[in-house]
């Protein structure tokens, strides 16, 4: 599976959570992506104004800002 190919399923399972969602939330249905690649796409998400972080640190907790 490609890089790209494993952005769009990153991004396919945050657009299917809650509003509300951990990166653990991320990692169990995606076990096959690494950690750098779901923190990249939570920063590129989070730069376009589609996520953000409500609670920094350890247990992060991000939020939809857009459906």
């Amino acid at each position: 599976m490609g890089r790209e190919a494993k952005r769009e399923m990153v991004i396919d399972c945050i657009r299917h959570l809650p509003a509300t969602f951990r990166y653990a939330d991320i990692e169990r249905p995606c076990p096959e992506v690494n950690r750098p690649t779901i923190v990249r796409v939570l920063g590129e998400l989070r730069d376009n104004g589609e996520i953000r972080c409500t609670k920094g640190g350890r247990d992060a907790t991000w939020e939809r800002t857009t459906q």
